[in-house]
Order: C-alpha cells, then structure tokens, then sequence
C-alpha cells in the first residue's frame, strides 16, 4: 500500500501533467501564436491559423440631394438607422419653394416680355440692314446725268421732269435731304460731275456705316434674345420640377417628395451612413442632405503584420466574429493582399480584403478574423 507521502507527490505529478497537457492545447488554438506553424508530412512546416482584427467596408453609398435649395424642419431617421422601401426621411419646409415658384413665374412673364421687345428691336434692324444694302447697290452715274440734263434744260417742263428723276435716285439712296442741296450746288451743268459726285460717294460711304451699325445691333438682339431663351427654359424647367414637388409628384431614383413634404425613401432596404446636421437647416441646390449605404456589407480589411503576411494568401478560407458577440461566426475568403504597407501605431501592417456573402454588420464594426492555412 502506498503511504501517505506517495499519494501526495502522486497527485503533484497527475497536477504537472495536468498543467502541461494544458499549456500545449492553448498553444495549438489559432488565436494562442499567430506565427505557430506544424510539421508537414515531408517535414517542412506549414502555416497555422491567424488571428487579426478586422473593420467592416463601407458598402456603396449614395447621396440625397434636391435640385433646388430646400429647409429642412425635421430629420426622421437617425445615423446608423435601416430604413425600408416608402421610410419618410425628412421634412421639409414647403413655404419658401412656395413662395420661390411665385417668384419664378413672375422672372417668366418678365423674360417673355423683354424677348417681345427685343424680337421687335431684331425684326426692325434687320429691316433697316435690308433697305440700307439695297441702297448701296444704286449707281451714281444717272443720278449725275439727271442732275446734269436739268441745268443744260432750256424748257420749265424737261428741267421739272429731270428733277423728278433726280428726286427719284436720291430716294433709292435714302437720301432725299440732298435734293434742294445738289440743285442749288452750280449754274454751270460742265462742273456738276466735279461737284456732285464727291457728295453722292460720301453718302455711300455712310450708307455702308450705316450698314455694319444694323448688322452689329442684329447681332447683339439676337444674342439678347438666345440668352432670354435659355433664362425662359431655366425658369419653365425649376417651376416644372417645383410645381411637381408641391403637389405630390415629383420622384427620382432614390425616392418622392409627397405634397406633404416629407422625403420618402424608395427601394431596397439601406443604412443611413451620415447626416450633415441632426437640426433644422437649410441646404443649397444640389448639396447632399444624408448620405445612404447599402444595408448589406460583404467585405471587411484587416491590418496584417508585416511577419505574418506570407501566411496570408489570396483564397485563404476566414472565419468571421463580430468583436461585440464571439457567438456569431460567417465564413469568408481572402481576396486580395495590399503590395503597399501601412505604418499605425509605429507597426508596418498590410491591408488584407476579405469578402464574404454573409451580411457583415454597419461599416466600421471591429471583428475578429481568422485566417486559416490553405491546405487545412
């Protein structure tokens, strides 16, 4: 029989043993050394699981926005929220679009004024442009002839006639204020091609001034005019989309505005990822009034240290657990390893992508993620 002495270092071994058997099984979990590697059966070692934390991805994000400046009087939802299909987002304050569609609609019947003025204004320079070249196209030669023929007349009758013909030719130049000048000029008919023609030749010089002044005013009217079309269609497109807006009608991809006001959501559930404000305000045209993230997120990045990153390949099987709750576990793969290392914290680390088709939780959740061995 054994004494008592014996039984106590008995026990004390069986302890040890206990201890040891202890010891090795820990050192074999994958979370205990992340560098542990074991004996292949050709006797080079093969690489062991490792454990890293993980961030989830950010899933595609889609920003709301409004074509038009808006007050926001209520948020109805929350960061971080899931809304569904028809969820009221916001509210908004329908007064001022109100009153800014009675601005618009007066800014219209302004601008269809001005453009009746200003087509007038075009029609008539372009008339007068018209009349002016058809002037500049009259020879001065019978005007001449004319005025020479009325001062070597000896009769009353022929002078009245050849000062009809003059009176004539001077109107196709639009110039009938020359008559009484060019009858008068001389007695002596020898000298009136002298004489006259220097007058009829500036009179076509300022008719053809006169010409490039209508062409440039056309020119400018017509412009006027182009910019008054495109400031009609500006207003007729924004007092389109708000008279769609106040009645209920108005809808784009991600969702309608009911006549209400309320914001309502449209399409598969997602995530409210950000808010610029959590009160009341009031945002331009066009600035984002939150920010949407896909609901589902199927990938996360892990910091891998720079040691252990040959352990850690492309199609590498990964089990996933959110850092809050060990008892959920998803199944995933890495996809992808970073050729560009990071430095945090004063470790160099490499950004390794894991997918999987589980759905992870919100972006920036912290899970654990263990990469096991290819071949095992």
């Amino acid at each position: 029989m054994m004494t008592h002495k014996q039984k106590i270092c008995r026990i004390g071994v069986l302890a040890c043993l206990a201890v040891l058997l202890v010891w090795l099984a820990v050192g074999c979990q994958t979370q205990a050394d992340p560098g542990q590697a074991e004996p292949t059966p050709g006797g080079e070692p093969k690489p062991g699981a490792v454990t890293f934390y993980g961030t989830v991805n950010r899933g595609q994000v889609q920003a709301v926005s409004l074509p038009f400046a808006v007050q926001v009087n209520a948020w109805l939802v929350r960061e971080g929220e899931r809304i569904e299909d028809q969820r009221p987002l916001l509210q908004l304050d329908l007064d001022p679009l109100r009153q800014q569609a009675d601005d618009l609609e007066r800014q219209r019947q302004t601008l269809r004024g001005a453009a009746g003025v200003l087509q007038a204004q075009a029609d008539w320079t372009d008339q007068r442009s018209m009349a002016v070249q058809e002037a500049l196209k009259v020879d001065l030669e019978p005007g001449l002839a004319n005025l020479e023929k009325w001062y070597r007349a000896t009769s009353r009758t022929r002078r009245s006639q050849y000062a009809a013909e003059l009176r004539l030719f001077l109107d196709g130049l639009e110039s009938l204020d020359l008559y009484g000048s060019l009858l008068a000029l001389t007695r002596d008919a020898d000298q009136v091609a002298d004489l006259a023609r220097p007058i009829l030749m500036r009179r076509q010089a300022d008719l053809s001034r006169q010409c490039d002044e209508y062409r440039l005013a056309h020119m400018n009217l017509q412009q006027q005019l182009l910019e008054n079309r495109l400031a009609q269609q500006a207003v007729d497109t924004e007092l389109e989309q708000l008279a769609a807006l106040l009645d209920g009608s108005w809808r784009t991809s991600f969702g309608r505005i009911d006549d209400k006001g309320r914001l309502l959501y449209s399409g598969k559930p997602r995530m409210v990822d950000a808010m610029p404000a959590d009160r009341p305000a009031a945002f331009s045209s066009g600035e984002p009034l939150l920010i949407l993230a896909e609901a589902a997120v199927h990938c996360l990045t892990i910091q891998v240290e720079e040691q252990l990153v040959t352990q850690v390949v492309p199609g590498a099987p990964v089990l996933i657990s959110p850092l809050y709750d060990r008892t959920l576990a998803w199944t995933g793969v890495v996809a992808q390893v970073s050729a560009k290392a990071d430095i945090i914290n004063g470790e160099t680390v490499v950004p390794v992508l894991v997918t999987t088709e589980a759905d992870l939780p919100g972006p920036g959740y912290t899970v654990i993620a263990k990469v096991l061995p290819v071949n095992g």
